[in-house]
This record gives structure tokens, C-alpha cells and sequence, in this order.
């Protein structure tokens, strides 16, 4: 027999995931479930805990916090209060549970929950971080890798658990809840995970030559890299191409230009479903990956939808080009250039908006390494721009920067000026982006340069 769901006045799908607590009390007032003095009760327990974390805040001293700092750890609290109290499926025994219990209480099991989740959470990304994808778009490894280890750093539970601290600049692709604190993280985490877990199962070449064919400037744009290629794997399963080479070709897409005419919301919904069947087949995708490529195809489907009434079929399957067709800079060891150019090509860098136009200038006027280092350190470049340009020069040209900004333990970094400092760590950044034989081949490179 199927179990029957217990359901309730309050329906949990219309409360705020970031808010849980507030809007639960909201709503059961708004219900007249939870009396006034009932409310001014949780409040006085609230300030009760609120007036221990400000002792702890500041260490046992009595004296007062600034009102920002006291909205935060009050903030903290009921974000935690609220952790607790999602526990319960319905939210109407949740309503019940408040009235009876002690915020005190939630406070403690939403605290220990929270500790359950951070362990969680650095558990689910050691685990991506053992195989990232490896792309040389600036917003996929330095997101993944340490924007996150930038949150676990800054991440302090007990005066700010609801805060996030990151920017997550790398786009997911299925929507995602508004959540707060480790909640996002978790969340944000597990749909990395499964879209790196499919991005692994085709070559960076392959992937690369896709969104080359999508965008000039794939490398520097806020991109979803498992749209494009799940996207194609679709296309090129319905079209015969070969999906693990993501090989889409104009007579492939005038087959589907073909195969999709007319078809309404319902049939193409079909077609895509099917598609992923047959994809399945080819492909020994986990659980986990299929659930999460069931929940993109109806968005799959809805762009697909659009696209062939608009007769744009091919911004979704996209025809790949080759890599190689792409701007790259061509640096020699030659003299610096004239003072008054190169101020001009500094200010023109540093007024152009998009990282693609900034590289725009540097490969149009820079033609020596010594200008290139001195352009990296001059035109206020940010890290993730500073990235992109070093994945255009060639192993020598990066060796060489190596042999200048070494890993070496015995090398004084506080002796570099701040924006050789920022340039070291993009360098390094970049290279510990690399396949580690690409890393130890420039390593050894650079081990083995003689400087003048």
C-alpha cells in the first residue's frame, strides 16, 4: 500500500528556504495558529540566545556590538533556529513544535545539524575536486575550486550561518532554490558534482571545439559548459552523429532543422526524452547524473521549442570549430616599446569593459615578454583576466614567468609589490589548473632555463 502524506494549512513549498523561520511565524500568525503571546514569547527566547552569542562575540566582554553586527548573529540565529525546524515534512507540526518547545533548544539541533552539513559539504567537494573538467573558461576551476575554499574559510556558524561570503560566478543549470549559507553550498555543490560527473565522460578538445562554435570568447564569458554539451549529446544522437565526439556538422543539423518542424511543446518533449534513452546506452552515466539530466530536459526541450520557431535551431546544436582558429599571442624576447605607447595601450586596457577586448589590444600592440609581464602588472588586470591571457601564450613564455615568480619554498613573497603578488597567484592558479603531466613538464622547463 502507498503510504498516505500527511498535509497541513501551511504549505512548505510557499515558504522561503532562506528565510525558513521568519516566514513559518509569518505564516502561522497570518493563520491565527500561533497566538501573539505565543509570538512574544519565541522573541524574548530569541534575544535570550542573542544576548549569549554577543557575550561570545566578544569574548565574555559585556560591552555592546555595533546594530549591524547584532542583526547579523540575530540573523545567524533564526537561520539556525530555522535549520532545525525544517527536520519536520509538515510545517503545520512545526508550528506545534515552536509553540511547545524552547528556542533554545532549536537552536542547539539546528547547530548541530549545521556542524552535520559543513562535514558534508567538504566531503562532497574533495570528492569533485579530484577529477574538475578541465576547460580554460576563467569562471570553472577558480569557482570550484577556490571560491568554495574560500566559503569554508570564512564560514563561521555560530555569528553569521546564514551568510554565504562567495560569489558563485560559474553558473548552474537546473534552477536552484534561494538558500542561505552551507543550505547553498550544499546545493550548489551537488549540481557541480553531477555536471562535472558528465562533462568527465567527453574530451576537453571535443568540449572546447563546442564552445568555440557557440562563442569566440567562450573562455572569458559566464557560460553553463553541461547545457552546451548536453545540448549536443541530444543533437547528435537524433541526428546519427557520433555523441561521444559532440560532432554536430551542417547536414546534421539541417536533419534536425527537418526533424523538429512544427513539432509543438508535447512532441518535442518526446523526442528529447528518447534521445536521452538512447544516450544512455552509449553512456554509463550513475544514478545520481541521469536523475539531475532528467530534471534538463524539459529546459533542453523549452530551448528547443523557442529556437525552431524562431528558425535559430543551431544556437542550440551547435556545429563545433577548430580551437586552433582562435586568437593567440605571439611574444618574442625582444626590446620594450616606445614609454608613450605603451601608457597608451595601458589606458586603452584598462577602459576596455570585456576581458575578450582587453586581450583585444594586448595582442594587437605587445610583442615582447617584458612588455607582456609589465602589462599583467600595469593595467589592473584581475586574476581571472590575468588567467585568461596566460592560457595564450606557449609553454616557453609561461616557463619563463615560472622561472621569474617560482613555487620554491626559500622565495620571499612579501617582498613582491602587491600586484606582482596578484600575478604570481594567477600564474599559479593557471598552472594548477593543468593535467599534472602539462605542470610538471612546464615545472621542469622552467627548472632548466638559464637567466640573464
Amino acid at each position: 500500500m502507498n503510504s498516505i502524506q500527511k498535509s497541513g494549512r501551511i504549505n512548505r513549498d510557499e515558504l522561503s528556504e532562506e528565510f525558513y523561520f521568519q516566514a513559518l511565524l509569518e505564516k502561522a500568525c497570518s493563520l491565527e495558529m500561533l497566538s501573539m503571546q505565543s509570538l512574544e514569547k519565541v522573541q524574548l527566547e530569541c534575544l535570550a540566545i542573542l544576548a549569549k552569542q554577543t557575550e561570545l562575540y566578544n569574548k565574555g566582554n559585556s560591552s555592546s556590538v555595533r546594530i549591524e553586527t547584532a542583526k547579523d548573529i540575530l540573523d545567524s540565529i533564526m537561520f539556525t533556529i530555522g535549520t532545525a525546524l525544517k527536520t519536520y515534512p509538515v510545517s503545520d507540526d512545526a508550528v506545534a513544535a515552536v509553540k511547545s518547545g524552547n528556542m533554545g533548544t532549536f537552536y542547539r539541533q539546528g547547530s548541530k545539524q549545521i556542524d552535520v552539513m559543513i562535514k558534508t559539504a567538504k566531503a562532497l567537494h574533495a570528492f569533485i575536486l579530484r577529477d574538475v573538467f578541465e576547460t580554460d573558461n576563467i569562471f570553472y576551476s577558480p569557482t570550484i575550486i577556490d571560491a568554495i575554499n574560500g566559503f569554508f574559510k570564512l564560514y563561521d556558524p555560530a555569528f553569521g550561518a546564514h551568510k554565504i561570503h562567495i560569489t558563485a560566478d560559474y553558473p548552474v543549470y537546473n534552477p536552484m532554490k534561494k538558500k542561505a549559507g552551507i543550505e547553498f553550498i550544499i546545493n550548489y555543490l551537488e549540481n557541480i558534482c553531477y555536471e562535472n560527473l558528465f562533462c568527465l565522460n567527453f574530451s576537453p578538445g571535443a568540449v572546447r571545439g563546442l564552445l568555440c562554435g557557440y562563442i569566440d570568447d567562450y573562455q572569458g564569458s559566464v557560460i553553463n559548459i553541461y547545457e552546451h554539451v548536453l545540448s549536443a549529446v541530444i543533437g547528435c544522437v537524433l541526428s546519427g552523429a557520433n555523441p561521444r565526439l559532440l560532432s554536430l556538422n551542417r547536414p546534421n543539423l539541417k536533419y534536425l532543422e527537418g526533424l523538429l518542424k512544427g513539432k509543438t511543446g508535447p512532441e518535442i518533449d518526446l523526442i528529447v526524452a528518447g534521445a536521452f534513452v538512447k544516450a544512455g546506452g552509449i553512456f554509463s552515466f550513475p544514478e545520481g547524473v541521469k536523475r539531475y539530466i532528467s530534471r534538463s530536459l524539459p529546459l533542453i526541450a523549452r530551448s528547443i521549442e523557442v529556437a525552431e520557431k524562431n528558425s535559430t535551431l543551431k544556437s542550440v546544436f551547435i556545429i563545433p570549430e577548430d580551437p586552433a582558429k582562435g586568437a593567440k599571442l605571439c611574444i618574442s624576447p625582444g626590446e620594450k616599446m616606445d614609454d608613450e605607447l605603451y601608457r597608451s595601450v595601458i589606458s586603452g586596457i584598462m577602459k576596455s569593459r570585456t576581458v575578450k577586448d582587453k586581450f583585444a589590444v594586448i595582442s594587437k600592440y605587445i610583442g615582447s615578454l617584458a612588455d607582456l609581464e609589465d602589462v599583467l602588472l600595469d593595467a589592473g588586470l584581475s586574476g581571472n583576466e590575468i588567467i585568461y591571457v596566460l592560457r595564450r601564450l606557449s609553454r616557453t613564455e609561461i616557463a619563463v614567468l615560472l622561472k621569474k615568480y617560482p613555487a620554491s619554498p626559500g622565495y620571499e613573497i612579501s617582498e613582491l609589490r602587491t600586484n606582482e603578488q596578484v600575478l604570481r597567484k594567477s600564474l599559479y592558479k593557471y598552472i594548477y589548473s593543468l593535467p599534472a603531466g602539462k605542470q610538471n613538464r612546464l615545472i621542469k622547463i622552467s627548472e632548466t632555463m638559464q637567466m640573464e
